[in-house]
Protein backbone atom coordinates (compact mmCIF):
# COMPACT_ATOMS: atom_id res chain seq x y z
CA UNK A 1 0.00 0.00 0.00
CA UNK A 2 2.80 2.40 0.93
CA UNK A 3 4.68 1.83 -2.33
CA UNK A 4 1.45 2.38 -4.31
CA UNK A 5 1.03 5.72 -2.55
CA UNK A 6 4.59 6.69 -3.42
CA UNK A 7 4.11 5.72 -7.05
CA UNK A 8 0.82 7.64 -7.18
CA UNK A 9 2.55 10.81 -5.97
CA UNK A 10 5.17 10.37 -8.71
CA UNK A 11 2.40 10.02 -11.28
CA UNK A 12 0.29 12.98 -10.16
CA UNK A 13 3.15 15.28 -9.16
CA UNK A 14 6.21 14.20 -11.18
CA UNK A 15 9.65 15.58 -10.46
CA UNK A 16 12.97 15.23 -12.22
CA UNK A 17 14.37 14.12 -8.87
CA UNK A 18 12.15 11.02 -8.88
CA UNK A 19 14.66 9.29 -11.13
CA UNK A 20 17.80 11.02 -9.89
CA UNK A 21 18.07 12.81 -13.26
CA UNK A 22 19.04 9.55 -14.95
CA UNK A 23 19.24 9.93 -18.73
CA UNK A 24 17.09 6.89 -19.51
CA UNK A 25 14.13 8.41 -17.62
CA UNK A 26 14.41 12.08 -18.57
CA UNK A 27 11.34 12.04 -20.82
CA UNK A 28 9.12 10.34 -18.23
CA UNK A 29 8.72 13.70 -16.50
CA UNK A 30 7.39 15.20 -19.74
CA UNK A 31 4.97 12.36 -20.46
CA UNK A 32 3.51 12.31 -16.95
CA UNK A 33 3.12 16.07 -16.82
CA UNK A 34 1.36 16.09 -20.18
CA UNK A 35 -1.15 13.45 -19.12
CA UNK A 36 -1.85 15.44 -15.96
CA UNK A 37 -2.12 18.73 -17.85
CA UNK A 38 -4.83 17.37 -20.15
CA UNK A 39 -6.53 15.72 -17.17
CA UNK A 40 -6.15 12.06 -18.18
CA UNK A 41 -6.83 10.07 -15.00
CA UNK A 42 -8.03 6.77 -16.41
CA UNK A 43 -4.49 5.72 -17.36
CA UNK A 44 -3.16 6.07 -13.80
CA UNK A 45 -4.11 2.54 -12.77
CA UNK A 46 -2.05 1.22 -15.67
CA UNK A 47 0.89 3.50 -14.93
CA UNK A 48 0.82 2.35 -11.28
CA UNK A 49 1.39 -1.20 -12.50
CA UNK A 50 4.22 -0.04 -14.73
CA UNK A 51 5.92 1.66 -11.77
CA UNK A 52 5.42 -1.50 -9.73
CA UNK A 53 7.08 -3.66 -12.38
CA UNK A 54 9.92 -1.19 -12.81
CA UNK A 55 10.83 -1.52 -9.12
CA UNK A 56 10.80 -5.33 -8.90
CA UNK A 57 14.02 -7.29 -8.62
CA UNK A 58 14.77 -8.59 -11.16
CA UNK A 59 12.95 -6.05 -13.32
CA UNK A 60 10.35 -7.55 -15.66
CA UNK A 61 10.02 -4.12 -17.29
CA UNK A 62 13.04 -2.41 -18.85
CA UNK A 63 13.61 1.36 -18.74
CA UNK A 64 13.18 1.48 -22.52
CA UNK A 65 9.81 -0.30 -22.40
CA UNK A 66 8.70 1.91 -19.49
CA UNK A 67 9.55 5.04 -21.48
CA UNK A 68 7.92 3.66 -24.59
CA UNK A 69 4.71 2.81 -22.74
CA UNK A 70 4.36 6.33 -21.34
CA UNK A 71 5.21 7.84 -24.71
CA UNK A 72 2.56 5.73 -26.41
CA UNK A 73 -0.04 6.69 -23.81
CA UNK A 74 0.81 10.38 -24.20
CA UNK A 75 0.70 10.39 -28.00
CA UNK A 76 -2.50 8.36 -27.97
CA UNK A 77 -4.26 10.82 -25.65
CA UNK A 78 -2.88 13.81 -27.54
CA UNK A 79 -4.80 12.55 -30.56
CA UNK A 80 -7.79 10.85 -28.90
CA UNK A 81 -8.55 13.61 -26.37
CA UNK A 82 -6.48 16.62 -27.40
CA UNK A 83 -7.34 16.70 -31.10
CA UNK A 84 -10.60 14.77 -31.29
CA UNK A 85 -12.06 15.59 -27.84
CA UNK A 86 -13.17 12.01 -27.15
CA UNK A 87 -14.24 10.84 -23.71
CA UNK A 88 -11.93 8.45 -21.86
CA UNK A 89 -14.53 6.44 -19.92
CA UNK A 90 -14.47 3.72 -22.57
CA UNK A 91 -10.77 3.17 -21.83
CA UNK A 92 -11.12 2.49 -18.10
CA UNK A 93 -11.82 -1.23 -18.47
CA UNK A 94 -9.08 -1.56 -21.09
CA UNK A 95 -6.47 -0.02 -18.79
CA UNK A 96 -7.74 -1.79 -15.66
CA UNK A 97 -7.59 -5.23 -17.25
CA UNK A 98 -4.06 -4.65 -18.56
CA UNK A 99 -2.94 -3.26 -15.18
CA UNK A 100 -4.20 -6.31 -13.27
CA UNK A 101 -2.60 -8.77 -15.67
CA UNK A 102 0.73 -6.93 -15.81
CA UNK A 103 1.09 -6.93 -12.02
CA UNK A 104 1.24 -10.72 -11.96
CA UNK A 105 3.94 -10.99 -14.61
CA UNK A 106 7.62 -11.54 -13.86
CA UNK A 107 8.97 -12.39 -17.31
CA UNK A 108 10.07 -9.59 -19.63
CA UNK A 109 8.75 -11.40 -22.70
CA UNK A 110 5.30 -11.71 -21.12
CA UNK A 111 5.26 -8.03 -20.18
CA UNK A 112 6.32 -7.01 -23.70
CA UNK A 113 3.61 -9.19 -25.23
CA UNK A 114 0.90 -7.79 -22.94
CA UNK A 115 1.91 -4.20 -23.68
CA UNK A 116 1.93 -4.98 -27.40
CA UNK A 117 -1.61 -6.33 -27.06
CA UNK A 118 -2.66 -3.18 -25.21
CA UNK A 119 -1.22 -0.93 -27.93
CA UNK A 120 -3.16 -2.90 -30.54
CA UNK A 121 -6.36 -2.46 -28.52
CA UNK A 122 -5.70 1.26 -28.18
CA UNK A 123 -5.09 1.43 -31.92
CA UNK A 124 -8.50 -0.11 -32.60
CA UNK A 125 -10.27 2.52 -30.49
CA UNK A 126 -8.31 5.24 -32.24
CA UNK A 127 -9.11 3.90 -35.70
CA UNK A 128 -12.81 4.42 -34.99
CA UNK A 129 -12.13 8.12 -34.46
CA UNK A 130 -9.32 8.89 -36.90
CA UNK A 131 -10.99 7.75 -40.09
CA UNK A 132 -9.64 10.47 -42.38
CA UNK A 133 -5.88 10.92 -42.71
CA UNK A 134 -6.19 14.38 -44.26
CA UNK A 135 -8.44 15.54 -41.42
CA UNK A 136 -5.95 14.20 -38.90
CA UNK A 137 -3.11 16.14 -40.54
CA UNK A 138 -5.28 19.25 -40.66
CA UNK A 139 -5.95 19.01 -36.92
CA UNK A 140 -2.21 18.96 -36.26
CA UNK A 141 -1.68 21.88 -38.62
CA UNK A 142 -4.39 23.84 -36.81
CA UNK A 143 -2.54 23.64 -33.48
CA UNK A 144 -1.37 27.01 -32.19
CA UNK A 145 1.22 28.06 -29.63
CA UNK A 146 0.99 31.49 -28.01
CA UNK A 147 3.97 32.75 -26.07
CA UNK A 148 2.17 35.86 -24.85
CA UNK A 149 -1.19 34.31 -23.94
CA UNK A 150 -1.92 31.21 -21.88
CA UNK A 151 -4.47 29.11 -23.81
CA UNK A 152 -5.38 25.42 -23.69
CA UNK A 153 -3.84 24.80 -27.12
CA UNK A 154 -0.40 25.61 -25.71
CA UNK A 155 -0.22 22.35 -23.72
CA UNK A 156 -1.08 20.19 -26.73
CA UNK A 157 1.16 22.16 -29.08
CA UNK A 158 4.17 22.06 -26.78
CA UNK A 159 3.92 18.30 -26.37
CA UNK A 160 3.33 17.74 -30.09
CA UNK A 161 6.42 19.78 -30.98
CA UNK A 162 8.53 17.84 -28.49
CA UNK A 163 7.39 14.52 -29.94
CA UNK A 164 7.81 15.86 -33.47
CA UNK A 165 11.44 16.75 -32.88
CA UNK A 166 12.10 13.97 -30.31
CA UNK A 167 14.11 16.44 -28.30
CA UNK A 168 16.86 14.61 -26.42
CA UNK A 169 19.39 17.38 -25.91
CA UNK A 170 18.48 18.49 -22.40
CA UNK A 171 16.13 18.10 -19.50
CA UNK A 172 12.64 19.58 -19.99
CA UNK A 173 13.45 22.46 -17.66
CA UNK A 174 16.03 23.63 -20.19
CA UNK A 175 13.63 23.72 -23.13
CA UNK A 176 11.51 26.62 -24.38
CA UNK A 177 9.59 27.12 -27.61
CA UNK A 178 10.77 29.82 -29.96
CA UNK A 179 8.60 31.64 -32.51
CA UNK A 180 10.87 31.83 -35.56
CA UNK A 181 8.73 34.56 -37.07
CA UNK A 182 7.99 37.00 -34.25
CA UNK A 183 4.58 36.36 -32.70
CA UNK A 184 2.04 38.88 -33.97
CA UNK A 185 -1.74 39.16 -33.72
CA UNK A 186 -1.67 40.55 -37.27
CA UNK A 187 -0.05 37.39 -38.65
CA UNK A 188 -1.98 34.22 -37.67
CA UNK A 189 0.73 32.01 -39.16
CA UNK A 190 3.16 33.32 -36.54
CA UNK A 191 1.52 31.14 -33.86
CA UNK A 192 1.19 28.00 -36.00
CA UNK A 193 3.21 24.93 -34.99
CA UNK A 194 5.12 25.28 -38.24
CA UNK A 195 6.65 28.48 -36.87
CA UNK A 196 7.80 26.92 -33.59
CA UNK A 197 11.13 25.31 -32.78
CA UNK A 198 12.72 24.10 -29.49
CA UNK A 199 15.41 26.35 -28.05
CA UNK A 200 17.27 26.51 -24.73
CA UNK A 201 15.71 28.95 -22.27
CA UNK A 202 19.03 30.75 -21.76
CA UNK A 203 19.42 31.40 -25.50
CA UNK A 204 15.78 32.35 -26.01
CA UNK A 205 15.87 34.89 -23.18
CA UNK A 206 18.70 36.78 -24.90
CA UNK A 207 16.77 37.38 -28.14
CA UNK A 208 15.33 40.91 -28.26
CA UNK A 209 11.72 41.39 -29.36
CA UNK A 210 12.93 43.50 -32.29
CA UNK A 211 15.26 40.82 -33.73
CA UNK A 212 14.54 39.90 -37.35
CA UNK A 213 15.01 36.45 -38.86
CA UNK A 214 18.59 37.00 -40.03
CA UNK A 215 19.67 38.35 -36.65
CA UNK A 216 18.01 35.47 -34.82
CA UNK A 217 19.76 32.85 -36.94
CA UNK A 218 23.22 34.40 -37.05
CA UNK A 219 23.50 35.86 -33.55
CA UNK A 220 21.40 33.64 -31.31
CA UNK A 221 20.33 30.34 -32.86
CA UNK A 222 23.99 29.56 -33.57
CA UNK A 223 24.55 29.28 -29.80
CA UNK A 224 22.06 26.42 -29.44
CA UNK A 225 23.27 22.89 -28.80
CA UNK A 226 20.00 21.27 -29.85
CA UNK A 227 20.51 19.09 -32.95
CA UNK A 228 17.25 20.33 -34.46
CA UNK A 229 18.41 23.94 -34.15
CA UNK A 230 21.87 23.14 -35.49
CA UNK A 231 20.20 21.62 -38.57
CA UNK A 232 17.93 24.65 -38.91
CA UNK A 233 20.87 27.08 -38.76
CA UNK A 234 22.85 25.07 -41.31
CA UNK A 235 19.89 25.17 -43.69
CA UNK A 236 18.83 28.80 -43.26
CA UNK A 237 22.03 30.69 -42.46
CA UNK A 238 22.42 33.47 -45.01
CA UNK A 239 18.67 33.81 -45.61
CA UNK A 240 16.88 37.00 -44.62
CA UNK A 241 13.24 35.88 -44.54
CA UNK A 242 11.21 32.98 -43.19
CA UNK A 243 7.79 31.67 -44.21
CA UNK A 244 6.03 29.60 -41.54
Amino acid sequence: MKENAEYYVRITNPSLDDFEHRIEYRNVYVYLNFLNDINIRQSRILILSLFYLLHQDPKPLSAADFNNALRNLSVYHLIFNGLYAQGTNTLESLYAKAAIELRTMRDKADVKARLKKLYAEMGKTLSKVVVNRDLNLQKFEDLRYFGKVNVSDNIKSKFFIRILYELQAAYPADCSLEHIMNESAERPESVSVGNIIPLEVAVNNRIPQSADFSEKVNRYYVDSNYPVMEDFVAKHRGETTWDA
